[in-house]
């Protein structure tokens, strides 16, 4: 089952606490030859910027005056299960004149030579991310037991069609606009859209005493507009328990799937 990339990731606190204790980054640049350079750097995470210095004679730095990106790689871990990194993508500039610059070399100095400051260094660089990835394989550990529980999804269909609807901002409210919206919703959770099926409860006919004969009941409208989307949207419907006169109320268990039916005519039921 694939999975969001937004849950495989580090969290905001996670990136931040990964910046702020690791010593290395790996920093990759092209030439203009096309050949790709990556070397370690020490660095500091100030002021949302990542800080380096780099000499001025450095293929790194040639690259970047050639109009190279740059991305930097920061990671720790030595087993799988602790395995955590971010790679991250932004444009150095020369931090001469930053006012910030002060005191990210004095954090610099603390934090890689536990001392309170260092001489100026020949180019130092500063760096503010623009884009950013984290995978996290840990995050395949503590999902283990939630890519092996179903994914269930309810909508209480009241209307057969937008048309009789008074407001168009209840997606819930019929199949045409609730079937899509389920299927979405599950989809960006990472369920298998091939994998999906349809139950159907419902459909009574509450009020048949009180129209004239012959009529067609709301509830039987809802079921055939119910059928219709779910052939169209290509959900096989698996189990359906429908019409008669007689209200129903349905328990959805997703942690097993098990859906039951009640109602004041029939004993609970399994579906």
């Amino acid at each position: 089952m694939p999975l969001p990339r937004s849950m495989l990731r580090l969290t905001d606190d996670e990136l931040e606490e990964l910046l702020s204790s690791e010593l290395t980054l790996r920093a990759g640049t092209v030439g203009p030859d096309g050949w790709p350079h990556v070397a370690p750097l020490w660095f500091v995470w100030h002021d949302g910027a990542i800080w380096i210095n780099s000499l001025r004679r450095s293929k790194r730095t040639s690259d970047l005056a050639a109009g190279s990106k740059v991305a930097l790689c920061v990671d720790t871990g030595t087993d799988y299960s602790q395995l955590r990194g971010a790679v991250l993508y932004g444009t150095p500039h020369e931090a001469e004149g930053d006012p910030e610059l002060e005191t990210a070399r004095k954090a610099f100095a603390k934090k890689n030579w536990n001392i309170d400051d260092i001489p100026a260094m020949k180019s130092e660089l500063r760096a503010r991310l623009q884009r950013w990835e984290s995978p996290d394989p840990r995050q395949y550990q503590r999902l283990g037991a939630w890519l092996e529980t179903p994914f269930e999804a309810m909508a209480h269909i009241m209307l057969p069609s937008l048309s009789l609807a008074r407001r168009g901002d209840r997606p819930g409210k019929t199949p045409h606009t609730a079937v899509p919206a389920l299927i979405e919703a599950m989809v960006d959770l990472g369920a298998e859209r091939k994998k999906i099926t349809g139950r159907l409860v419902g459909g009574a006919s509450l009020f048949a005493s009180l129209t004239p004969p012959g009529s067609i009941q709301m509830g039987e409208r809802n079921v055939v507009s119910c059928r219709e989307v779910l052939n169209r949207e290509a959900i096989p419907l698996v189990a359906e328990q429908v019409g008669g006169e007689t209200g129903r109320s349905v328990w959805l268990y997703a942690s097993d799937g098990r859906a039951i039916i009640r109602s004041a005519s029939q004993s609970e039921q399994l579906l």
